[in-house]
């Protein structure tokens, strides 16, 4: 994985973040990443309901907080109907350039037609099991995922079950 270097900046937004928490590996991510920022509406959505998953994402010591240009959140709201969190993580990440950890496909459809880099949870999910940090088995996180609400194909299950194999069989890198 190329994205450990201190001036890769990764964008989240809420939900890649609240999965981390529910299978327990927010601490995981400095070891991964460069810099982890969230916009304010995430961190907003992130901080309500104390005890739910997701909440002990905005006490980490590594996530910042900074809020995207104004001018920069009303052109991603003109080009992309999104959530107040999503437009302001997309809006961050062109901003600063930097690469972005969203699961909403549209939101990632829309990241790929800007050029930005992009990742979701099942990426970092990958890296994980891929650095043997995973407390747990790869289809047992996937089946804690599905438990938890997020909808995961059949196809896309094995294809993530034969990838991470793959994987420890030759030692190659994480996500992108």
């Amino acid at each position: 994985m190329t994205s450990g270097s201190p001036g890769t900046i990764w964008v989240f937004d809420s939900s890649p973040l609240i999965h981390l928490d529910q299978l327990g590996y927010l601490a995981h991510l400095p070891a991964l990443i460069g810099r982890a920022l969230v916009p304010p509406a995430v961190h907003a959505e992130l901080s309500q309901g104390r005890g739910r998953p997701g909440t002990n994402a905005p006490d980490q010591p590594w996530l910042e907080v900074r809020a995207p240009h104004p001018e920069r959140i009303a052109a991603v709201q003109s080009d992309f109907a999104a959530g107040a969190g999503e437009t302001e993580a997309l809006a961050l990440a062109l901003e600063l350039g930097g690469r972005l950890v969203i699961d909403e496909r549209r939101a990632r459809r829309y990241a790929s037609q800007k050029g930005l880099i992009h990742a979701g949870v099942l990426a970092i999910l990958s890296a994980i099991h891929a650095r043997g940090l995973a407390a747990r088995s790869p289809a047992e996180d996937l089946e804690l995922l599905e438990t938890s609400g997020m909808y995961l194909s059949g196809a896309l299950k094995a294809d993530l079950l034969a990838q991470l194999s793959a994987k420890e069989d030759n030692d190659a890198p994480g996500w992108v």
